[in-house]
């Protein structure tokens, strides 16, 4: 309802083309992050990290089977306190996308539905009882836990997401109004369908957005050998892939027979709810995926005219521990996953340690937010010569996405995962503008193998126009009456801004202002600094601790091993901020073997999938019990040549993944109550033997062992 859209201060709406906050355009970036999979004491300053990050709306599943495991015993409470997470994220400025389900999929056991359910209905998913009573049911304690927090009252809560990949149109209409009939009113409603399994439904086409899925890889497809799978068609600007996407049936024109559709904004904007920020490890798949792979396409989607990014996972976590609650072949799935671990490789990672890839995140997303009310009007525009499979190395990949008088970006994209793009050489960009056609660039340009940019076209900020630039855009802050621009120079390609009516300058990336025009101030940092760069209560800062905002102080969380920089204005440069940082601290950990004493009667340890749990060595892991008043948090990295991994505390599993090659990361703040009493954590590992799986570094596949690798002590503290 029109009601729905206003919370009495700001009107959330859309169009055909984008969404509009208060009548603007606006270009939300959504990430998900399951509520129900982290320790609810957490939830505050993991949702900080997120924002920290660019993160406007957090989306999240509910999983059914969290809350109702027992028919008609409801509990929202402890990690499942829907209502205390929803004013956690108000109280931080996040909105909120609710994937209501009722089945969410999310590698969940049952998609998310209780074993009851699953039991005593012949037919689920559907128009059909008793599955609808019990729908109905759910939803109106879900009201219940929503109330006074729905955009309209106030709240964070904007969307609402009706079932998951489910091609039954009529059903998810049914689930919006037996929400609706509980009060859930919002400004939007949303579906990932695939293409619809019935006659065609008119009320969905009018009432749900649709919104689709684009991952770097798909461990979930089985082929007949444990080579690379498909190249991505993800990785450079196209058209829609109605073949093998998510949710895109609806963006595509009806009489567009080819592969490759251009999107069609009749009805709806280019939305995502799932582009992949990382990837789970199935067990007969285990990719590592590099901050480059995801980067590089949410780049290129943004390129291709996506107006709201939305990522999955952005944030990961684990599954509870009381049950086993994890997508398991023996729960009438394809695939096995970690009985615990829901890490995905995100941004943040199911112990609330940044990856590379947050830095890479940030960065885009400093770029979506200074353009916001800008960048969704421009439309998206490829290159003529495209590729047409990921085996074309060599075809440049590029598109614009500007408006009709020429002024807009240009996104280029020479990074595709395990295969190597040629480099593009003396490229030359032109457009057309009425019968005049223009190039991007005064003179040809190399894009170097493995980059992802964005450089500006006849871009105006604050009275200076842009006329062209190998350098790309970030964001900027006000510093009183001037404004200080932050570019990013891209790693071999020399540096150029050439401002309109002006001879092209070049520029080295430095820590201070290059030059000046007007009311700008011009700062080009090199890569790795705007990769660190972090921008705080309207302050500029360089660091490599992930900055937080807490109640209007800058809180630093990370190794705190040099003294995060501040851009000030009095000297045009950035300067040290001269906290104190705390004493650094290496605490000593003990790993070693010893007697087995697990068996098949703890119902976690069949999840190791080892026919025989003798084969399954176990190990002692021992620290010292003061940890925690030296430092907030320790990274504990384990290598070692085996299978799958479980850490218990006692008969209660704690943690555990699949062995991909990589060093195993762990919070031993998950672990503290062990620790601070003194005990010792089991760890039991089985062997990889013969079994049959794409791995992507190497794993010995004999006598299976473990050892630490080493650690990295976190701290959290106040930046002056």
């Amino acid at each position: 309802t029109e009601a729905a859209k206003c919370n009495g201060k700001e009107v959330l709406d859309v169009n055909n083309r984008f969404f509009t906050r208060n009548g603007k355009p606006w270009l939300p970036v959504v990430g998900e992050f399951h509520f129900q999979r982290y320790d609810h004491n957490c939830w505050t300053e993991e949702l900080r990290k997120m924002k920290a990050g660019g993160i406007d709306v957090v989306a999240t599943y509910l999983f059914w089977n969290h809350i109702e495991w027992e028919e008609g015993v409801f509990k929202f409470e402890g990690d499942s306190d829907l209502h205390g997470f929803l004013e956690r994220c108000k109280e931080n400025g996040l909105l909120v996308a609710l994937r209501m389900g009722p089945w969410a999929h999310g590698e969940a056991r049952n998609g998310g539905f209780p074993d009851w359910l699953v039991n005593c209905c012949p037919h689920v998913r559907c128009d059909e009882e008793p599955y609808l009573t019990y729908v109905d049911r759910l939803f109106a304690h879900y009201a219940d836990e929503i109330r006074g927090l729905l955009w309209k009252d106030g709240g964070p809560v904007i969307l609402a997401q009706m079932d998951n990949e489910l091609g039954n149109r009529g059903h998810l209409v049914t689930l919006k109004r037996i929400a609706q009939k509980y009060g859930i009113d919002l400004p939007y409603y949303t579906m990932t369908s695939w293409a619809p399994t019935e006659e065609e439904c008119p009320a969905a086409k009018e009432e749900l957005l649709p919104f689709s899925g684009y991952y770097v890889t798909a461990p979930w497809i089985h082929t007949a050998d444990i080579e690379p799978l498909w190249q991505n068609p993800n990785f450079w600007p196209h058209g829609v892939d109605h073949q093998n996407q998510i949710g895109v049936s609806e963006l595509v024109l009806p009489d567009d027979t080819t592969e490759q559709k251009p999107v069609s904004h009749e009805l709806y904007p280019y939305a995502t709810c799932e582009l992949g920020a990382g990837m789970q490890f199935f067990y007969e798949r285990r990719p590592v995926i590099a901050a480059m792979d995801v980067y590089a396409a949410a780049l290129s989607l943004l390129g291709s005219g996506v107006n709201l990014l939305g990522y999955y996972m952005f944030h990961g976590g684990r599954n509870p521990n009381q049950m086993p609650l994890q997508e398991t072949e023996d729960a009438t799935y394809d695939h096995d996953l970690p009985a615990i671990s829901y890490d995905y490789q995100a941004p943040l990672g199911e112990y609330g340690f940044a990856r590379e890839s947050f830095g890479y995140f940030r960065l885009l997303h400093h770029f979506v937010h200074l353009f916001s009310d800008w960048l969704p009007t421009l439309a998206a525009f490829c290159a003529e010569k495209q590729q047409k499979s990921g085996r074309d190395v060599e075809t440049p990949r590029v598109c614009l996405r500007m408006d009709d008088t020429g002024s807009g970006f240009l996104f280029a994209n020479t990074h595709q995962r395990i295969f190597q793009i040629a480099p593009a050489k003396n490229l030359t960009v032109t457009y057309q503008i009425g019968e005049t056609t223009r190039p991007v660039f005064d003179h040809p340009i190399d894009i170097p193998s493995g980059v992802s940019c964005i450089f500006p076209v006849n871009v105006a900020i604050d009275g200076v126009t842009i006329h062209s630039a190998t350098v790309q855009p970030v964001t900027k802050i006000r510093c009183g009456e001037r404004t200080v621009l932050f570019f990013a120079a891209i790693d071999g390609i020399p540096a150029e801004i050439t401002l309109a009516g002006e001879d092209a300058r070049e520029v080295c990336p430095s820590r201070r202002i290059a030059f000046s025009k007007g009311p700008v101030d011009v700062v080009v940092l090199s890569y790795m600094d705007a990769l660190r760069l972090q921008i705080i209560n309207g302050s500029a800062y360089l660091s490599d601790d992930l900055l937080t905002d807490e109640s209007g102080q800058v809180m630093a969380f990370g190794q705190a091993e040099t003294q995060p920089l501040v851009f000030r204005a009095e000297t045009g440069a950035f300067q040290s901020c001269c906290c104190q940082l705390p004493a650094a601290y290496a605490p000593e950990i003990s790993l070693e073997p010893t007697e087995k004493t697990m068996f098949f009667h703890n119902k976690f340890t069949p999840f190791l999938l080892s026919r025989n749990l003798n084969w399954c060595p176990e190990y002692l892991l021992t620290f010292p019990k003061d940890v925690f008043e030296h430092c907030t948090d320790v990274k504990l990295m384990l290598d070692g040549d085996f299978d799958i991994i479980q850490i218990y505390d006692g008969e209660t599993i704690m943690a555990d993944d699949y062995n991909a090659g990589v060093h195993l990361c762990f919070g031993l703040l998950r672990f503290r109550e062990a620790i601070e009493a003194g005990r010792s954590l089991r760890i039991k590992i089985s062997p990889l033997g013969e079994k049959k799986i794409y791995l992507e570094r190497y794993v010995g596949r004999g006598e299976p062992t473990v050892s630490v690798y080493g650690t990295e002590t976190f701290y959290r503290y106040l930046v002056q």
